[in-house]
């Protein structure tokens, strides 16, 4: 009895264990991927008001998204439009409202 409790002691331990190395795993590859590093530069380049590098790689990001219904074009389209109103060009309003 005392060695199929150590045993299932060991197991449940190991798949913890296992469970979290695996969450890690999954938490490096979101750090290194290069379209979250992309989207993290332009968010801050967007708060440090570098809005012509905001924008730029806004579009970028946009150039690259799965499809424009995405959450990442959605929001990488908010963006430059946010950059191209502070930077008052002329298609700004268009972007916006758009």
């Amino acid at each position: 009895m005392h060695t199929m409790q150590t045993f299932l002691s060991r197991t449940a331990l190991l798949g913890v264990v296992a469970l979290s190395a695996s969450a890690s795993l999954a938490q490096w590859s979101d750090v290194t991927d290069p379209q979250n590093v992309a989207h993290q530069r332009a968010v801050e380049a967007y708060q440090n008001q570098q809005y012509a590098l905001a924008l730029h790689d806004f579009e970028s990001l946009m150039a690259t998204a799965a499809s424009e219904s995405s959450d990442a074009y959605v929001e990488a389209n908010y963006y430059a439009a946010m950059s191209s109103l502070a930077l008052y060009h002329r298609d700004a309003v268009y972007r916006v409202e758009s």
